[in-house]
């Protein structure tokens, strides 16, 4: 269960009002610490921003957080989808190999992998110069 917790944690803290909820169902955290969690990654709780210009930064930051956590999903699951890919892929080139025809290259999934390995570099090139904060 610690381990479900943590990983928990660290959804919450990008926003994740679900893992929040699960920190309070399941890991026996009250509504202080994780309002604690949320605010210690809420770089405008220390800033002297009032009025209109701060509540358009504190939602600005919710929807960085919310599409933070819907993100780390994604790709989670585009990983598991490529691994479940690679393994179908493997089966049909086992297959073949077994009944005497060459594998094939399923150029469709390389295309995806390349795809997926290029906007990866990408988000990494661009992400020092754009996020000062995660």
């Amino acid at each position: 269960m610690g381990e479900e917790c943590d990983h928990a944690r660290d959804h919450c803290e990008h926003g994740d009002p679900d893992a929040c909820e699960f920190l309070s169902d399941a890991c026996g955290y009250d509504d202080e610490e994780v309002a604690a969690i949320l605010d210690e990654n809420d770089p405008d709780s220390e800033q002297d921003i009032e009025g209109e210009a701060a509540g358009a930064l504190g939602r600005a930051w919710q929807g960085y957080k919310a599409a933070i956590a819907r993100l780390a999903q994604e790709i989670d699951d585009a990983l598991e989808a490529k691994r479940n890919a690679e393994q179908a892929a493997a089966a049909i080139n086992a297959i073949r190999a077994d009944h005497g025809q060459e594998p094939i290259e399923l150029e469709r999934l390389e295309e995806l992998s390349d795809r997926l390995a290029v906007e990866g570099e990408h988000a990494h090139d661009a992400e020092g110069h754009t996020e000062t904060q995660s």
